[in-house]
């Protein structure tokens, strides 16, 4: 399908399978970094990204893993 990373909406994947996608979006589309948060002492801060050309892609994912994991994310 031509340009579908641009209308790339839901995917449809078993539960079962769901954290398996996921890994293997992060491999292609993700990136994690991390730094020392000057605002609290003996912090450090986390953060996974994944990376779309496709905001309602981005927008699902982000509400399947706030679903499942009970995170929140931006």
């Amino acid at each position: 399908m031509p340009n579908k990373s641009k209308i790339i909406n839901r995917v449809s994947v078993q539960d079962k399978y769901f954290f398996d996608y996921i890994r293997g979006e992060f491999d292609g589309d993700g990136s994690i970094y991390s730094y020392a948060d000057k605002r609290w002492d003996s912090s450090f801060m986390f953060y996974t990204t994944f990376a779309s050309a496709s905001f309602n892609h981005v927008s699902w994912l982000r509400s399947e893993i706030k679903k499942r994991l009970k995170i929140k994310g931006h």
